[in-house]
């Protein structure tokens, strides 16, 4: 819900230093590159759990090729059946996460989430004539 929550913020931390940088110019250079180090921040703390569900379900894929690699491998007929019924119950319940049971909490969300906030922040340029 955070995650939502921030988003409006990024909206306006993105159109403050549009408008500093229409303002100021590039006369003030360290004023501004500040203010993107800052929004850089913001922004990797807010996509955080995004992108460690990413790299939790790359774990499982790689958890799954490992399986098919011993399965191939393995000559024990009772611990093939074994890695069969593993590898059938990790295809059948699939390692996500979602956000109030609708969004996907992954890569994916960092590409919605920012291009909801660049589309808005286009209109606001827009409609406060900034540009």
């Amino acid at each position: 819900m955070t995650l939502f929550a921030n988003i409006p913020s990024t909206i306006i931390l993105s159109y403050t230093i549009v408008k500093d940088l229409k303002t100021m110019g590039f006369n003030n250079l360290f004023d501004y590159t500040w203010s993107c180090i800052a929004a850089f921040t913001f922004l990797l703390t807010l996509f955080a759990p995004a992108l460690a569900a990413e790299t939790l379900s790359t774990e499982v894929e790689k958890i799954k090729i490992a399986l098919q690699d011993l399965l191939i491998q393995e000559t024990d007929e009772i611990r093939i059946q074994d890695i069969k019924r593993f590898i059938s119950y990790i295809e059948a319940r699939p390692f996500k996460f979602y956000v109030l049971r609708i969004i996907p909490l992954d890569a994916s969300f960092v590409v919605m989430s920012l291009n909801f906030s660049i589309t808005y922040l286009i209109v606001i340029l827009q409609l406060t004539h900034i540009y």
